[in-house]
């Protein structure tokens, strides 16, 4: 998607599969208004969803019912949220999602290599019902389980809950 999302506009994907070298979903700037994306299965070498966010401060981001499988990661938009979505690194080079915005994460399943980060400080990160790895995802594992540790700086930074405990870093 370049441009062309504006605000107050939705462009919806739903019921499809990609499956792309480098980034299969990708946004280049410009888009203010929400991208919904439902029962999809996105598979990138590298970026299963990926947002350069230059002008795009006010982008929404919806995932529901999912499978992607690479690093996702977006700029600093409004906000994203992921329900019911499975996060995996399947056939692609890598295993995370790195955020720049507030983002909800509710009943999503992250494989054993998964790793989570933020790419900035200051935003909220919720986690509501979700498993790693087939362990329930609490305020006192989620950080041993699924936090990378390499960016435990801006982690720290952010307000993070996870079934409505605060986490700790």
């Amino acid at each position: 998607i370049n441009r062309g999302v504006d605000e107050g506009e939705t462009v919806t994907m739903k019921n499809s599969k990609l499956n792309v070298y480098y980034r299969a979903f990708y946004v280049v700037d410009g888009a203010n208004g929400t991208i919904e994306i439902d029962n999809c299965d996105i598979t990138g070498s590298v970026y299963a969803l990926n947002v350069n966010s230059a002008n795009s401060q006010d982008l929404v981001i919806k995932c529901t019912n999912s499978k992607l499988h690479g690093w996702s990661s977006y700029g600093e938009i409004k906000s994203a949220s992921f329900e019911n979505v499975e996060f995996s690194k399947g056939a692609s080079s890598y295993d995370y999602l790195r955020p720049y915005a507030d983002t909800t994460l509710k009943n999503c399943t992250f494989d054993a290599e998964f790793k989570m980060g933020a790419g900035k400080t200051g935003f909220t990160i919720t986690i509501e019902n979700c498993t790693y790895n087939g362990t329930a995802v609490t305020a006192s594992n989620v950080c041993d389980l699924m936090f990378d540790s390499d960016d435990l700086d801006n982690l720290k930074g952010c307000t993070i809950t996870v079934n409505g405990v605060t986490v700790v870093l």
